[in-house]
């Protein structure tokens, strides 16, 4: 099979400069204290409108081989094999690769537009719901100030939108697996043995090719009129993007969209931009994984006290080798370009990292029911399983990110890093299943079960700030003190003036610039006056790097560990019920499950927090018919909130998927033994999915979704 995707996609991109808030609204009802109203005075700002393009092709191909002897009435032996290989690549035309991000924004860095100059307010309304972002444009500072003259979300036109930079990645993986194994099964009087083994190994091979990265305007928009003059906007489409979220009413507000491609070409055509992959590899990651496995079991029909009963005991050897290699490009320096934008810089050094691991288990299983009535069964289960890393944590070589400020200012700005771990060990569960089956009619039952499992390895993230590859930090070493303690002293205002007293705010704004001035200006901190001129024009000079006297830079690392032990249990109702010979029936589950740890929404944000993922109680109920050759399913499903993520970002957060209902609808016909059609439609009346943090407020996802169809003919020979 061959799938080829592609995804067009526009950004509206707002972003706090952490420089001059004038009003912050807390909500005080849940575990934190989350703003929910934030005004900034921005000043000269960026605000993001960049254009992105996905193009993908995956190829899955299996070869498989089946046999089956009859040795005697009683034995038989099965052998399967297959080699199975499934490929993801880049499939962009034009690049070669596999995203396009052509950043563009709007500012009033600019000179013709008619919100040119002036100063930017941005305000932020975070709700159980859609989070609104307002834009409002202030004919100088103090107009900003005193909330005078504003014009709210007037969208950026024609000589206020210019290019910034624009980046090419690509990432190309391949699996396969190979795997062979033997069953045996002998039959006897009132039962079977069954015995059999298996041997696979299981290659993953992914490739990152290091950024293409070419600075055209650059973050400042330094050159909205030339962009304008060489047909920038011909490229662009106004949109009003609250309308595009269907389920959500906001004010109007009117952004842009363009093809990322055509926006690429156009910069290879004005500013010479390189279109191609770069050749230089940032990872090249390889795990592979060889298991060897053998079992037997019984099964034996028997009765006890007269009652029928059904028996099956068995027990499961398995070994696994896993030996995971990358090759790492070495970062060679924290490029540090304005006020929060960083790049890390790689080098053309490769490092190679070689981890490897082992385990192995012993699985046993007993299952036993018997017939307390002739329509009434009991069940009990008790088995031990394993289920392993995703491949994704089993890298090896960590992975350095950009920071988002300087830590002298917000600690929290702090770069993250990532780093996996080829030593996770299976999720290890023993499981105990009580179960009651009542088979009232044909085809119609209703049964209740309890469950209880004891986990093991949990997995889970844990951060720890840690040096990665020597890189030092340009922010915070006697350079960056000495500017941000001019910025901090009354010699700062007597320098800039009374009336712009506010360029010596501690920000990463005025940081920035007075350390470029510090170090590449032969007044130093004397030329400083923070001025939106001056900001724009040393933002545009200077990058700056980290030096012998700056400090190592601590990146705060999040990798996988195994954690703590724990207990889940619940219960599980169901039943299904067809009335008479009408065709028509319907069946529905109801899930609850609780277990004994949970994650504290107000626990110290500095220390990791142990819980269980992906716990919540859940529902389904289905209409069905079933005749004439016609199959239709009506499906609701539910799910309640659950926690998908924890201890991620500086702060160790977790991430909650709000609970969530969903109508499928899927209807088939079978014409005849040759000819059949299908119709399915996924989330009839497109159900969103939202994200939160440690309270509703704090947002992290919403997807304002839409149903879908898929349509299906088939043809048996």
């Amino acid at each position: 099979s061959t799938n080829e995707i592609t995804e067009n996609r526009g950004e509206q991109g707002m972003w706090l400069q952490n420089s001059n808030y004038t009003d912050v609204t807390f909500d005080t009802s849940g575990a934190v204290a989350t703003p929910i109203y934030i005004r900034e005075i921005a000043g000269t700002k960026d605000f993001g409108l960049e254009q992105q393009r996905s193009m993908q092709k995956y190829k899955l191909g299996s070869l498989g081989f089946n046999a089956l002897w009859n040795v005697t009435d009683r034995f038989k032996l099965t052998f399967d094999a297959h080699n199975s290989k499934n490929e993801s690549r880049p499939n962009d035309p034009l690049t070669g690769g596999g995203s396009i991000f052509s950043s563009i924004a709007g500012t009033n860095n600019c000179t013709t537009g008619p919100h040119c100059g002036g100063s930017w307010v941005q305000e932020m309304n975070f709700n159980n719901g859609l989070p609104v972002g307002t834009q409002v444009w202030y004919p100088s500072t103090a107009d900003a100030i005193a909330k005078t003259n504003g014009v709210v979300n007037p969208g950026f036109v024609p000589g206020e939108i210019g290019s910034q930079v624009l980046r090419i990645n690509s990432q190309s993986q391949v699996s396969e697996i190979k795997q062979g194994r033997v069953d045996g099964e002998w039959s006897f009087d009132k039962g079977r043995f069954q015995f059999g083994v298996d041997s696979s190994k299981q290659t993953t091979h992914r490739i990152q090719a290091a950024e293409n990265y070419n600075t055209l305007g650059d973050w400042g928009v330094a050159n909205v009129d030339g962009d304008v003059a060489n047909g920038l906007m011909d490229l662009l489409q106004p949109v009003n993007i609250v309308g595009l979220f269907n389920d959500y009413n906001a004010n109007s507000f009117t952004a842009w969209r363009g093809d990322a491609g055509r926006l690429a070409q156009w910069a290879a055509d004005n500013y010479g931009a390189n279109l191609g992959v770069s050749p230089q590899r940032a990872a090249d990651n390889l795990v592979e994984e060889k298991t060897k496995s053998a079992y037997f079991q019984v099964e034996l029909d028997g009765e006890l006290g007269g009652l029928r009963t059904n028996t099956r005991l068995g027990v499961r050897y398995e070994t696994t080798d896993v030996v995971s290699t990358s090759v790492i490009a070495i970062p060679e320096a924290i490029e540090w370009q304005s006020n929060n934008d960083f790049r890390v810089v790689l080098s053309d050094e490769q490092q190679p990292f070689t981890e490897k691991n082992s385990y192995s288990y012993i699985l046993p299983n007993l299952d036993f029911s018997i017939d307390l009535m002739d329509d009434l069964k009991g069940r009990v289960s008790f088995g031990k399983s394993i289920a392993r890393a995703p491949i994704g944590n089993l890298y090896a070589g960590p992975t350095a990110q950009q920071p988002f400020g300087s830590v002298l200012i917000d600690p929290s700005s702090r770069a993250s890093g990532t780093a996996q771990n080829p030593q996770l060990k299976p999720l290890e569960s023993d499981n105990l299943d009580l179960a009651l089956e009542w088979y009232f009619a044909d085809a119609s039952y209703v049964s209740v079960t309890y469950w209880n499992k004891s986990v093991d390895n949990f997995i889970g993230n844990t951060i720890v700030q840690e040096n990665l590859y020597g890189l030092r930090d340009p922010t915070a070493g006697p350079d960056a003190q000495a500017a941000l303690a001019f910025l901090n002293s009354g010699a700062c205002i007597t320098q800039v003036g009374a009336a712009n007293a506010a360029a010596c705010s501690a920000n990463d704004t005025a940081l920035f610039t007075a350390l470029a001035l510090l170090r590449n200006n032969p007044a130093g901190l004397g030329a400083y006056t923070g001025t939106d001129a001056q900001v724009l024009a040393t933002e545009a000079a200077y990058d700056l790097y980290g030096n012998a006297a700056d400090p190592l830079y601590q990146f705060n690392v999040n990798r996988p560990i195994n954690q703590n032990k724990a207990k889940l249990h619940g219960w599980e109702l169901g039943g299904q019920y067809f009335f008479g010979d009408t065709g028509f029936g319907v069946l529905a589950n109801y899930t609850i499950v609780d277990g004994d740890v949970g994650y504290n929404n107000a626990g110290d944000p500095g220390i990791d927090q142990f819980s269980l993922t992906g716990l919540s109680d859940t529902a389904n109920a289905m209409l069905m018919y079933e005749k004439y050759g016609w199959s239709v399913r009506l499906a609701w499903n539910w799910r309640d909130e659950y926690l998908i993520l924890a201890n991620q970002g500086a702060s160790r957060n977790p991430y909650y998927v709000e609970a969530y209902e969903q109508w499928d609808l899927s209807v088939n016909y079978t014409l005849d033994d040759h000819w059949s059609f299908g119709l399915e439609a996924i989330n009839l009346t497109g159900e969103d999915v939202r994200w939160r943090s440690r309270t509703s407020e704090m947002i992290v996802k919403l997807a304002d979704q839409s149903p879908r169809y898929m349509l299906g003919v088939r043809y048996r020979f």
